[in-house]
């Protein structure tokens, strides 16, 4: 078997467990689901207001044929980037996987649809809450006496 149909095979296999899993282990986020992330946050690690934590890692993979240096990363390994968010438990809540090892971490970023969604306000995130034992006279005052000493 030639190298090109060896890889699309093995893209449509990725691709088709990536399909018929997704749903099953990596659902979509709602408001009650982000809810649940942010509330595991604050009672485990004393942290309000956290929708995840996000990083990244390189996948070693073997070159593919005539990719340059696409593939090919600052740890001068070729290599496809796994980015991800997890909840407190440090279950994955959302996933990018295959972008080019050579792209930075904020390239990599900038590229998912993660991103996009949070800019365009898509994301389905629950409403803004205020931080634990904070009251709005507190805040009212704050920046009253902020904007005073400006």
């Amino acid at each position: 078997m030639n190298s090109v149909k060896k890889n699309v095979y093995l893209f449509i296999g990725h691709w088709a467990i990536w399909e018929a899993l997704q749903s099953i282990f990596l659902p979509p986020m709602d408001q009650s689901s982000w809810k649940k992330v942010s509330d595991g946050f604050f009672v485990k690690w004393q942290f309000p207001n956290c929708l995840g934590a996000i990083d990244g890692v390189h996948i070693r993979i073997k070159a593919p044929p005539r990719s340059g240096s696409e593939f090919f990363n600052y740890k001068r390994f070729f290599s496809i980037v796994l980015l991800g968010a997890c909840d407190a438990e440090y279950k994955f809540t959302w996933v990018d996987i295959g972008q080019y090892g050579s792209i930075s971490d904020g390239g990599v970023w900038s590229n998912t649809h993660f991103r996009q969604d949070l800019e365009e306000r898509t994301a389905n995130l629950p409403p803004p809450t205020l931080l634990p034992d904070y009251k709005i006279d507190d805040i009212q005052s704050r920046m009253l006496a902020i904007l005073y000493l400006s």
